[in-house]
C-alpha cells in the first residue's frame, strides 16, 4: 500500500486509563493548527506515502492533541498528533484494506508518519489501538454524533466484541450479522483487549460503511450511518 514511510518511527506505551507513559503536555509544539489545514497536510503526507495515492480512502475520526512524544530510537518529537485510518490500492491493483496511521505535525511540517502494514508491528499498529482503547483522542466534530440505527449491540468478549442483539430488518441483520457472532476489527483495528465503551466509541466515529471482521465468518459490511 505504501512506498516510503519518514524515517522517524515513533513507539510508545499506554498505561491502563493514563496518557503514554512516553507522552508530555507540558512542550513546545508550535502553533495550534486548525483543523481543517492540519488534515489538508496529513493527507498531502500520507498520500506521498502511498503507491497509488488516488485509491486512497483516508479517514480522521479524532482531532490531534499536542504534546511530545518518546522515540524507540533517537529525540523526542513535538507537535500535534492523531491517529486515522487509510485504505489504498498496492502495487496488484487491488485495495489492502483499513490500516491505522499515526501522524505527528508541527507548524505544517510532518516530523513523523507510521502507516500500518498486514503483519508489521510499528508505531501506529502498536499504539493506535492503545490509543483509541483510552479515549486518548477527542472524536472530531466533522463525525456525526453517535447513532443507534446500525441495528445491533455488542457486549465484551476477550477477542473484541461478542453480538449481542441485532434488530430484525434492520441495516445490521440485512448483511447477515446474527447474536453470538464475535467481531475482532472494525475497519481493519483490531478490537482484542478493548471494553465495550472504547469499542462503541471506535464505531460511532467512523464514517462509512463499517466492516466488521468475524471469527468462523467471512466480513460482513454494515452500510453507513
Amino acid at each position: 500500500m505504501f512506498k516510503k514511510l519518514l524515517p522517524v518511527i515513533l513507539l510508545f506505551s499506554l498505561q491502563s486509563g493514563e496518557a503514554p507513559a512516553a507522552y508530555q503536555q507540558d512542550a513546545d509544539v508550535g502553533s495550534t493548527p486548525e483543523w481543517n489545514h492540519f488534515k489538508q497536510v496529513g493527507e498531502a503526507a500520507l498520500r506521498a506515502s502511498l503507491i497509488d495515492p488516488d485509491s486512497a480512502k483516508i479517514e480522521w475520526p479524532y482531532v490531534a492533541r499536542s504534546g511530545t512524544l518518546k522515540a524507540l530510537v533517537g529525540k523526542r518529537r513535538s507537535g500535534f498528533f492523531t491517529c486515522g485510518i487509510v485504505n489504498a490500492k498496492n502495487r496488484m491493483g487491488g485495495y489492502t484494506g483499513a490500516e491505522p496511521f499515526l501522524i505527528m505535525i508541527r507548524d505544517d511540517e510532518v516530523v513523523s508518519l507510521s502507516i500500518g502494514s498486514p503483519g508489521d508491528i510499528n508505531a501506529a499498529t502498536a499504539t493506535c489501538p492503545d490509543f483509541i482503547k483510552q479515549g486518548f483522542f477527542p472524536l472530531s466534530s466533522n463525525n456525526p454524533p453517535p447513532n443507534p440505527t446500525l441495528g445491533f449491540l455488542i457486549a465484551g468478549v476477550p477477542e473484541g466484541a461478542s453480538i449481542a442483539e441485532v434488530t430484525p430488518n434492520g441495516p445490521a441483520a440485512n448483511v447477515g450479522l446474527k447474536p453470538g457472532m464475535i467481531v475482532t476489527a472494525v475497519n481493519g483495528v483490531r478490537l482484542k483487549g478493548f471494553d465495550p465503551a472504547a469499542i462503541v466509541r471506535l464505531i460511532d466515529a467512523t464514517t462509512g460503511p463499517i466492516t466488521l471482521s468475524l471469527i468462523g465468518h467471512a466480513d460482513i459490511v454494515v452500510p453507513s450511518k
